[in-house]
């Protein structure tokens, strides 16, 4: 615990016996572990009420051996805090609370009760009645002799729930004993909430004096010959995402990189405006040349979508659709940004999902301040004074100006949402009409047309020509005459394969491209020389007529990414040679 990062002795200022953090997710998962030797105790102070502010110092001295001392700042660090704890068990502003080891407040937040303070005499008494908090758990006194801990047994338990944006889970074990998981004890990096479901019975390796239950026997290994046959449909989380090509993942070990093409057929998207980081999203699996091929354009919002692989024996799915993380890759949930800030972004997705945390954490605090009010204001062992009528009005005013602030993000984030269901049901109706496309060039294939399969080849380039030159560009790049150019021996065969087959709009698209010459038209095919090795210095490929060897991208970012190959002959023309991937042979 001492060696964590995010731990900071703040800058000038004594703070013995106290520890900072600025991790509020962090510390809500420290909270809910059972690595704790001793009861927390967390302090929230407000920067801007520096009259309210708890002496942690003094805390630490009182509990000294018996409870840790932790001082977090109000802000975005508890509001991370409040979004990763169960309702009414988070610090904030000018504040205290003690958590026991027993973890019995995840069950009852009365068990850990906080203590507010408005003002210097608050303050006090505030300390006060934490460190009494502190000795009724009757922690080990200090200098102790810690028992024999004992060794680990077969247990069983029931799910009762989750904590620290799902990197902990509380189980109810059949002893009548609460132990905890956590996801390095199931499967590290997974949420617990995406793989573990409430009431769920489990049986694992329990520490009772820690309080832990290790499931990792009941992990599950997937195959993907037993998950998904090509043609499929299946659920995949996205983990990264660049301007040209993304990640995604089937379960953890199994990812795979995707091109812009494989997303959209528009050149003009950004990755970024169809995915984010995170989402959960439906790809088409297929296998070509024994490679795995992922393909979120081939996809149909109509078709049937095989379940996801569950990767704890007798759980659910790890993925299912509309699920999303809020972090990028790691797990848990972006903090809401800092009052004043703008939220970081990446597409609609991530902002709905920070401003849906954000719009949970003012709801809890709401929560917490009615209830807060309900027993300042009609509480019968209180008498009414003037101090309870001021704090009852402070905690009224704050009420409002909360509720006020939560109808207002209430609004934005329907907003989002609605945006986020037209967005997707614009790009599904985009891909849907790409591959009507692609198939009624498939279905009207004009090759039956032709005895000789030059002259076929011919036609198809001088269609993709008409497609690929805007009309206002056409007479400026004219299609070079038939006799201008040279169709191969090998460049109709070559079109046989079933990727190519696949691709063959897209195919005769380069031709014409190659064929033209613009810069424009190049521009992203990646034209360079075929050499002889792999290594830069190694020669060009050069016939014996001094024709040399060139390539051109069909696809990039794809397992066995088509090329196409074709010769610069000396007296300037192109020879069409093949098409096929990249690593293939010449």
């Amino acid at each position: 615990m001492i060696g964590c990062p995010c731990w900071q002795q703040p800058e000038g200022d004594d703070m013995a016996g106290v520890r900072t953090t600025d991790d509020g997710a962090w510390l809500a998962g420290y909270l809910c572990s059972p690595d704790r030797g001793v009861p927390t105790v967390v302090v929230s102070v407000h920067r801007d009420k520096p009259g309210g502010h708890i002496d942690a110092e003094l805390i630490a001295r009182e509990v000294d051996g018996l409870a840790e001392v932790i001082r977090i700042v109000s802000g975005p660090a508890t509001r991370a805090l409040t979004g990763a704890l169960p309702p009414g068990r988070e610090v904030y502003g000018n504040a205290v609370r003690a958590y026991s080891l027993s973890l019995d407040w995840l069950d009852d937040m009365y068990r850990s009760p906080l203590h507010l303070s408005q003002g210097p005499q608050q303050a006090a008494r505030a300390a006060r009645d934490v460190v009494h908090d502190v000795v009724s758990m009757a922690p080990a006194p200090k200098g102790a002799v810690a028992p024999t801990r004992t060794a680990p047994v077969m247990a069983r338990g029931v799910v009762l729930g989750f904590a620290a944006e799902g990197h902990r889970a509380v189980v109810a074990m059949e002893n009548g004993s609460r132990a905890t998981i956590s996801q390095e004890a199931a499967v590290p990096g997974v949420r617990l909430d995406w793989i573990l479901r409430v009431g769920q019975r489990l049986e694992g390796l329990l520490e009772a004096d820690r309080h832990t239950l290790d499931i990792s026997g009941l992990r599950q290994e997937p195959r993907l010959t037993e998950c998904y046959q090509p043609g499929e449909q299946a659920l995949a989380l996205v983990v990264e995402v660049r301007p040209e090509k993304a990640r995604l993942r089937l379960w953890p070990g199994k990812e795979w990189t995707v091109g812009l093409d494989a997303v959209t057929s528009n050149p003009l998207d950004g990755m970024g405006m169809l995915l984010n980081e995170g989402d959960v999203v439906v790809t088409r699996f297929s296998r070509v040349s024994g490679a795995v091929r992922l393909s979120v354009i081939d996809a149909d919002e109509e078709e049937p979508v095989v379940a996801a692989p569950a990767l704890i024996l007798g759980g659910p799915p790890w993925l299912e659709r509309d699920r999303a993380l809020g972090g990028k890759e790691s797990g848990t949930a972006a903090s809401p940004a800092p009052e004043g800030q703008a939220a970081p972004t990446n597409g609609l997705g991530t902002a709905l999902r920070t401003t849906q945390l954000a719009l949970e954490a003012a709801r809890r605090e709401v929560a917490v301040l009615r209830d807060q009010s309900g027993r300042v204001d009609g509480g019968t062992a209180l008498a009414p004074t003037r101090a309870l009528e001021g704090e009852v009005e402070l905690l009224r005013k704050r009420l409002a100006s909360r509720e006020a602030t939560l109808e207002q993000m209430t609004a934005t984030v329907d907003k989002l949402s609605e945006d986020l269901a037209r967005r997707r049901v614009e790009a599904g109706r985009q891909r849907k009409s790409a591959r009507a496309r692609e198939q009624q060039l498939r279905d009207h294939d004009s090759r039956r047309h032709f005895v000789a399969p030059e002259a076929w080849l011919l036609h198809e380039v001088y269609e993709a020509w008409v497609r690929v030159v805007p009309p206002h560009d056409k007479a400026r790049w004219p299609l070079p005459e038939a006799r201008s150019y040279v169709v191969g021996p090998r460049f109709a065969a070559s079109l046989d394969h079933e990727r190519v087959a696949a691709r063959l709009p897209k195919a005769f698209d380069i031709c014409v491209r190659v064929l033209v010459g613009a810069s424009e038209l190049l521009a992203g095919l990646d034209v360079h020389p075929f050499r002889s090795g792999a290594g830069p210095e190694d020669r060009q490929k050069v016939r014996k007529d001094g024709a040399t060897l060139w390539r051109a991208s069909v696809q990039k970012n794809t397992p066995a990414a088509l090329r196409l190959h074709f010769w610069r002959l000396p007296d300037g023309r192109i020879e069409l040679d093949s098409v096929h991937p990249h690593d293939q042979d010449l």
